[in-house]
């Protein structure tokens, strides 16, 4: 019953479709070529999107590259041939692939298994896949017609000419960003300091043509990666951590075997868990920030060891990190203990020398730890956390995201279009925006109209222009979360501002 003693209406819960059809219909994305018909995979950052997707960006840039004094290069999407061949994706970066022999659409095998029949079948060979479609019924997502055919291979790299005529070089676009920062090593040790431990991150992007993406921005055929390689000397492997002794006591859910614990990342190393100290404290950073910046409740954020039968040969420890979302457990960032063998060989095929020597006089190749984070997947999960349905707080749909990440920190709402307060309003606007807080102008609709955009798009505040701004320099400040509202004066907003910012991040973390 509500304070009136009436029934309270029931909340419907959120689905998939309210949150994608809000990224949509207000401008964070867009199908690609959407007049065209689309093309699946893909989606371009509308005006609200490519905001927010900056401010992920610095973010991240602040919390695990500027913090840790690491550097920073910006690589090309497109590789030589030699660099895939050498990294092993022009071999081993396959997937599984059925075809429909009524329709002719093809599928990933084994997702299709793991969703018909509920059956794991991560590490298998593509003969052992297609049993289960000679002796179990799995129909065709498109058509209906069981599914009988055989499991081949499918290259996921796009590949292209550069060039032309006998001089043309077979080229891919990268499918990870990993390997701009390997084969840049050399370089970025000796301009650099060349010492160790080293930290080089990168936010680019990456390409795989996946047979059938789907779940909207969870798989990609375009996305961005941001990724860290941190080079360490194999003998001191507990080195080069900048803030261990703030990150150690993060208690997160760590997943082993089946077996699900809440631990302080230090007692997951001490007790032999993890295999790394930087990768659990990484672990203990990547929670912190998916917390505290992203709004994402703790509850919804593990991390999972990966079994063998799911971890490259060379590495020493897979700990992927899982937000749950409305598309079921997700993976969002990959870290990884890779040893040297990138770095062993990139030497072997090309020839170089990427060894380094210590000041000791010990000659090493490095090794390294791989922090990976998915953008895209980022992006998602932090707008569908903060997605509120009609009826949760208020009588339209609003997102609580926190406002760091919010594509604008501020609406000027003029009350009218006259009598010079839309002036005022344009005044005030423009002043802001030099200060670097971006802003919007709006003064179209009523002011609750303008309120609800506002909060639809999870912008913090809101600024109106009265009457009374005309006679004494003071204007309405309103809240997102609260919806609270005070008078302010014109030329104190920034200040004021920047201080409600600050405490939203405290109260998050």
């Amino acid at each position: 019953m509500d304070a009136q003693g009436s029934p309270e209406k029931e909340i419907p819960k959120r689905t998939k479709e309210d949150v994608f059809d809000l990224l949509v219909r207000r401008g964070f994305i867009i199908p690609s070529s959407e007049i065209y018909g689309g093309l699946s995979g893909f989606y371009d950052f509308g005006h609200l999107g490519s905001l927010v997707k900056r401010k992920l960006i610095d973010n991240w840039r602040d919390w695990a590259v500027r913090r840790e004094g690491f550097f920073e290069i910006d690589g090309s999407s497109v590789v030589r041939k030699e660099v895939v061949e050498a990294s092993g994706h022009l071999k081993s970066f396959v997937d599984p692939v059925v075809k429909c022999e009524k329709c002719f659409d093809a599928f990933r095998a084994d997702h299709l298994v793991e969703e018909k029949l509920g059956k794991y079948v991560e590490g298998m060979t593509n003969e052992e896949i297609g049993k289960f479609f000679s002796e179990e019924k799995i129909s065709c997502p498109t058509c209906g017609e069981r599914l009988s055919g055989a499991v081949n291979s499918f290259q996921m790299m796009f590949g292209i000419s550069v060039g032309a005529g006998k001089k043309a070089i077979e080229s891919y676009l990268r499918p990870e960003t990993a390997q701009s920062i390997f084969i840049n090593f050399p370089r970025v040790f000796r301009a650099t300091r060349e010492k160790l431990p080293m930290g080089v991150a990168q936010a680019g992007k990456a390409f795989r043509n996946e047979i059938s993406p789907r779940q909207g921005m969870i798989r990609m055929r375009e996305f961005e990666q941001l990724e860290i390689e941190i080079f360490l000397d194999p003998e001191k492997l507990e080195e080069g951590m900048s803030d261990w002794d703030g990150i150690k006591g993060t208690v997160v859910e760590f997943v082993k075997e089946d077996v699900s614990e809440r631990a302080t990342v230090e007692s997951l190393f001490a007790e032999g868990k993890v295999p790394a100290k930087h990768l659990a404290y990484w672990i203990g950073k990547e929670q912190v920030f998916y917390s505290d910046i992203l709004g994402i409740p703790a509850e919804g954020i593990r991390f999972k060891f990966l079994p063998k039968a799911e971890t490259p040969f060379y590495s020493k420890g897979n700990i992927d990190m899982e937000v749950k979302t409305l598309y079921g457990w997700k993976e969002t960032i990959g870290n990884a203990y890779r040893t040297d063998y990138d770095l062993s060989t990139h030497i072997k095929h090309s020839g170089k020398d990427f060894s380094v020597t210590l000041p000791d006089g010990r000659k090493i190749v490095p090794h390294v730890i791989e922090p990976s984070w998915g953008l895209q997947r980022m992006f998602y999960c932090a707008l569908e956390a903060g997605y509120r349905q009609k009826g949760e707080g208020r009588d339209w749909v609003w997102l609580d995201i926190p406002f760091s990440i919010a594509p604008y920190s501020a609406h000027v709402f003029p009350l009218m279009k006259r009598d010079g307060l839309d002036s005022l309003g344009k005044k005030i606007w423009k002043t802001l925006s030099a200060k670097g807080i971006d802003c919007l102008y709006d003064e179209t609709g009523s002011i609750g109209k303008r309120y609800a955009r506002a909060d639809e798009i999870g912008c913090p505040f809101a600024i109106t222009v009265d009457y009374e701004s005309l006679e004494n320099g003071t204007v309405t400040l309103r809240e997102r979360n609260s919806m609270a509202q005070e008078r302010v004066k014109i030329e104190e907003l920034g200040e004021i501002m920047g201080k409600k910012l600050a405490e939203d991040r405290e109260k998050r973390n």
